[in-house]
């Protein structure tokens, strides 16, 4: 039985509604190796740099080779496939009149076009590209750590929508999916995820929504 409270379904987008990790093909596309990117991950997932220090020395790299341009960046980001039963399981839930929402610690073109592609209105995205007249990369703009940015967002599209944070159902696979998984108490993990322990309900594929809700 689904719950009858629930109005508003919000998806993670890396391994939820995509299956790229959209950051890796980034830095592979920007000239960074493998052990570079694993070492800044190390030393942010350690503590021993902030999300900003992060990209701050991501842009250092990026910026040694000349290749951050908006054409490269849009050409890594937008080789995307989606996972299986991503677009029925949105379909399916536009039929049924449940709003629905991206939240993410992507990049903010790429959310945004996966939204339009699966018609999701509400979507946001963590890291902002700022490129100049000529299309060269000058700065990455962020909010700060994804959890933390993840409950800001879905707090404020509560408010929009007018519904309590309790209402929303949140699909996703990360641990930064943590906190809107705890705020709103119906967090759908991907089964063999690090937060299926801590979701409301745990699924094999996106099709398992349709059990659920």
């Amino acid at each position: 039985m689904g719950d009858p409270l629930i109005c508003l379904i919000c998806f993670d987008l890396n391994g939820t509604l995509i299956r790229e990790n959209s950051w890796q093909n980034l830095n592979r596309a920007l000239g960074l190796t493998d052990e570079e990117d694993l070492a800044l991950l190390r030393l942010y997932q350690d503590g021993s740099i902030t999300y900003q220090e992060g990209l701050d020395r991501l842009l250092r790299l990026y910026n040694r080779n000349g290749k951050f341009r908006k054409d490269i960046v849009e050409e890594a980001l937008f080789q995307y496939s989606y996972c299986a039963h991503a677009k029925e399981i949105v379909s399916y839930l536009r039929e049924k009149q449940y709003q629905m929402a991206i939240i993410s610690g992507s990049f903010d073109i790429l959310v945004e076009k996966v939204a339009e592609e699966l018609r999701i209105p509400f979507w946001a995205a963590n890291n902002r590209f700022v490129f100049d007249q000529n299309g060269t990369g000058t700065s990455i703009e962020c909010f700060g750590n994804d959890d933390v940015f993840k409950e800001v967002k879905l707090e404020e599209m509560c408010r929009t929508l007018d519904i309590d944070i309790t209402q929303c159902a949140c699909v996703g696979d990360s641990e930064n999916d943590r906190k809107i998984f705890a705020a709103s108490q119906h967090g759908i993990a991907l089964k063999g995820s690090p937060v299926e322990k801590d979701a409301w309900k745990v699924i094999r594929t996106l099709e398992d929504i349709k059990i659920i809700i």
